[in-house]
């Protein structure tokens, strides 16, 4: 069974409401690969930080309840995070635990050097190898030109060794 996340990519220009353009299958570390290589991110890294805070749990609970989703995001920093990097919109603390969402701030917040943030981070340093994962999700994008508008995660399974 392949683990995947379905990504389907709309294009607000081109149509009203939500228009599909294209379908994407991938796993999380693929769909964390992309948009790492997308905004100049050391992809090994990114996805090395990622197993370290979360073990690819979107619903990962850590640091005493404080820091939830697969980059482990504390409020305080997801609520920063969204306005520095142009997403105010996903603000609402429930967007922590998309994997997408938090991808992209996560990553954007990184590419404009802040990735201290993350322990992980610095503990992946530059040569750290990733880990495979045993994650699927399911999720979708839209977009309007080169920013996404709507991203939602339909469902999530943890598939777990025979």
């Amino acid at each position: 069974m392949t683990n995947v996340i379905l990504i389907l990519l709309a294009l607000g220009n081109m149509c009203t409401g939500a228009c599909v353009v294209n379908e994407l299958e991938m796993t999380l570390p693929q769909m964390v690969s992309n948009l790492a290589v997308e905004r100049g991110v050391d992809v090994s890294r990114a996805l090395t930080t990622v197993r370290l805070e979360s073990s690819w749990d979107p619903e990962a609970v850590g640091d005493d309840g404080m820091a939830v989703g697969l980059w482990q995001f504390h409020s305080r920093t997801w609520r920063w995070g969204c306005d520095l990097t142009g997403y105010s919109e996903w603000r609402d603390l429930t967007n922590r635990v998309d994997p997408v969402k938090s991808s992209i701030v996560a990553l954007d917040m990184i590419a404009l050097g802040y990735g201290h943030h993350w322990v992980g981070w610095r503990r992946a340093g530059p040569t750290s190898p990733p880990e495979p994962v045993r994650l699927a999700s399911t999720c979708y994008i839209e977009t309007a030109g080169d920013r996404p508008t709507d991203v939602g995660l339909w469902r999530w399974t943890r598939h777990l060794p025979k």
